[in-house]
């Protein structure tokens, strides 16, 4: 519970110099010359307000903490009443705003909304002929099913589901499908090339469309590769791939060391060697990420000595009848996944599960834009807005972007509207209401000897962070019944200049620090916690 601090005076206190002063009258009245031979020279001082507790000492609104901390660029924030959707503090609430990995907190609700909590993505393998002699008459099909988290370990299931059908060869093609047509190469081409956080994107999806790269101290100009190695690395398994390949040297005049281009089917990554020092590992984006499955499970099946020849994207109708069924794996429920895609802010599955919602709402859209806008069209109807609002416009699902913009009050108003949304089971407990608040982590405006007692608080929200943009949005769960919405983001765009790798560290410490003692601030104004000055 928020309790106000005690002054150093009790009552006790009072009532002494309440008794004081009555003796002092009644002298007055009995003995008026002794009164007037001990009267001071200057005139006294209320006892009774020498004893008074001191005035409150008020927390800092928010223009005032932008000021000390010397925040640049725009800043704007709203909190709003979870009940009544009243905004109790606002500033540049209108504004539009960038807000990064903040926008990862519509798509979680959006998908959550259009395909349930309990939803399940499918990866199948199927065959359009029978299987004699360990043969199989007919073509192979790898078919994706938009599973955000569909990693090598996974599909050896579907490899070791060859293995029991006896299958050790195909007479028809290996074919890749990935399920639905939305296919692009980088979720934002503005970033550099070769950032983890930037793969591909399409139906088919593994490992995070991550490949991981090693070095060792053998790497040289006309090596051809001697001492890089490309694998499909997770948690147990991690084959070797062929459709990505690595060439070292002749790379030095580029910006990162790194440079991709397509070769026929296969992905090629030109590595300068000023980049590749002693030993080392990391990850590069996969940019076509169905073949880079189908190209996996390739290498998983010839380990069980099954021997399938080289993928290729297409679909299949041919065969006896349709295509049978040989195995599927299925991925976790979604709202596991929407947790961690909220926790660790990963790109890959926020674009996935928001374009997966669009496409069981019924539409087909080819761009990441496209899954956007319709995702921009229910949360604006969600919260209350006309269509084609400008303040609530995301270009993408994740947020890497620096062209998405959303206002602090339309963010708040949908925040405040979907407490109200009905969703299925959410492992987990929050006081406060909402699938929100069961998917998002604590958030935590804590500092050492804190003066604000906090054990009654929780904070549950996302954070955004780019170079010189920085957001977070989420709900307040106050003393008693106090409950907010808020949403808050500062950006400085015209100091951003082009994407970069790193961030400014200097700036971002102070967006951080703003949002921290606004809502430290916002604790104290509106909760029951009053401090005293002393």
């Amino acid at each position: 519970m928020l309790v106000a601090r005690k002054s150093g005076f009790g009552a006790g206190a009072v009532q002494v110099a309440g008794a004081l002063l009555a003796c002092a009258a009644l002298l007055g009245a009995v003995l008026p010359g002794a009164a007037r031979a001990e009267a001071p020279q200057r005139a006294p001082v209320p006892l009774a307000r020498a004893f008074a507790a001191p005035a409150p000492v008020l927390p800092e609104d928010g223009s005032a903490i932008r000021a000390r901390l010397g925040l640049s660029g725009n800043v704007g924030w709203a909190l709003a009443d979870l009940a009544t959707g009243e905004v109790i503090d606002s500033h540049e609430a209108e504004r539009s705003f960038a807000p990064a990995s903040v926008t990862k907190l519509p798509t979680a609700l959006y998908a959550l909304h259009e395909l349930g909590a309990e939803h399940r993505f499918e990866t199948r393998l199927l065959a359009t002929g029978p299987v004699a002699g360990g043969v199989l008459r007919g073509d192979l099909v790898l078919v994706g099913g938009l599973d955000p988290e569909l990693d090598t370990d996974m599909l050896d299931g579907l490899a070791e589901a060859l293995e029991r059908a006896r299958i050790g060869k195909i007479t028809g093609r290996f074919l890749v499908d990935p399920g639905v047509a939305l296919t692009v190469e980088a979720i934002d081409p503005q970033q550099p090339v070769d950032v983890a956080y930037n793969p591909g994107i399409a139906g088919l999806n593994l490992n995070f469309n991550r490949v991981f790269l090693r070095w060792g101290p053998r790497v040289g100009t006309g090596s051809g590769g001697d001492g890089v190695s490309l694998t499909a690395k997770a948690q147990r398994l991690d084959p070797p791939v062929s459709s990505v390949k690595a060439v070292v040297g002749g790379e030095t005049g580029t910006r990162y060391g790194f440079v991709h281009r397509i070769e026929a089917d296969r992905e090629v990554w030109g590595l300068a060697e000023r980049v590749l020092k002693g030993r080392g590992s990391r990850w590069l984006p996969v940019k076509r990420p169905a073949l880079y499955a189908a190209d996996v499970l390739r290498s998983l099946a010839q380990a069980r000595g099954i021997r399938l020849p080289v993928p290729q994207l297409g679909r299949s109708a041919e065969g006896d009848g349709a295509p049978r069924l040989l195995a599927r794996v299925q991925s976790r429920p979604l709202a596991p996944i929407l947790r961690d895609m909220l926790k660790y802010s990963t790109n890959i599955t926020a674009e996935v599960v928001g374009t997966a919602a669009s496409f069981s709402a019924g539409a087909v859209p080819a761009t990441l834009t496209q899954s956007a806008a319709l995702m921009n069209a229910w949360a604006t109807q969600i919260a209350g807005g006309a269509p084609g609002d400008p303040r609530m416009r995301f270009v993408n699902h994740s947020g890497l972007t620096t062209e998405s913009r959303v206002s602090p009050l339309r963010m708040v108003q949908f925040l405040v509207a979907a407490t109200r949304l009905a969703h299925g089971p959410i492992p987990g407990t929050s006081r406060l209401p909402g699938a929100g608040a069961l998917l998002l982590r604590d958030y935590s405006v804590a500092v050492e000897d804190d003066p604000i007692p906090l054990d009654e608080v929780e904070i549950r929200a996302k954070t955004g962070t780019m170079d010189y943009i920085r957001g977070l949005a989420g709900y307040i769960q106050a003393e008693g019944d106090r409950r907010y919405a808020f949403a808050i983001f500062s950006n400085d765009l015209r100091k951003r200049g082009a994407p970069r790798r790193g961030i400014d560290r200097s700036w971002m410490n102070r967006a951080r620090g703003f949002e921290r003692a606004l809502i430290r601030s916002w604790i104290q104004r509106f909760g029951s916690f009053v401090p005293q000055g002393g």
